[in-house]
């Protein structure tokens, strides 16, 4: 299993304190608590960017797998980026040392949620997802060009 990537980074308690954490009675399995926070995260590490989060588990329940997916225009993360902010999320990753605050691990997926399998893959980008990316990059103030009329 040489491509298992490096050991997962835990998320700063900064960047934990926007996370939801699981609770008795909450309606969140570990799965749903896995996308919630993997969105959170996304949004902490690549502000601006639009992520796509599908979480699915097997009809017999066995396997949860968590499907990310963001256009790929110019400036977006590049999946390995993407896949390594995730991996803390990811039920079969390599054990960490705990981080300075005591969180390891399986600390953290047992608070913030887990799942079987990661797939992650930047999509084909659509023409409003182009528009967005360009309207990123223009300097305040500066004028959009339009579409002459017909």
């Amino acid at each position: 299993m040489d491509n298992l990537p490096a050991r997962p980074q835990v998320p700063s308690p900064a960047e934990r304190s926007a996370m939801t954490q699981s609770s008795p009675g909450s309606s969140l399995g570990e799965l749903g608590l896995a996308r919630a926070n993997a969105r959170e995260l996304l949004r902490c590490r690549f502000p601006g960017f639009v992520f796509r989060l599908k979480a699915r588990t097997s009809s017999n329940g066995d396997v949860s797998t968590l499907k990310v997916e963001w256009p790929a225009v110019p400036g977006a993360p590049e999946q390995k980026q993407v896949r390594a902010v995730l991996d803390v999320f990811w039920s079969f990753a390599k054990e960490v040392d705990p981080a300075e605050d005591g969180m390891g691990l399986s600390v953290f997926q047992n608070t913030y949620g887990r799942a079987d399998v990661l797939a992650v893959a930047p999509r084909t980008p659509k023409p409003e997802d182009l528009a967005v990316s360009l309207h990123r990059r223009l300097k305040p103030g500066a004028s959009v060009p339009r579409r002459p009329r017909m």
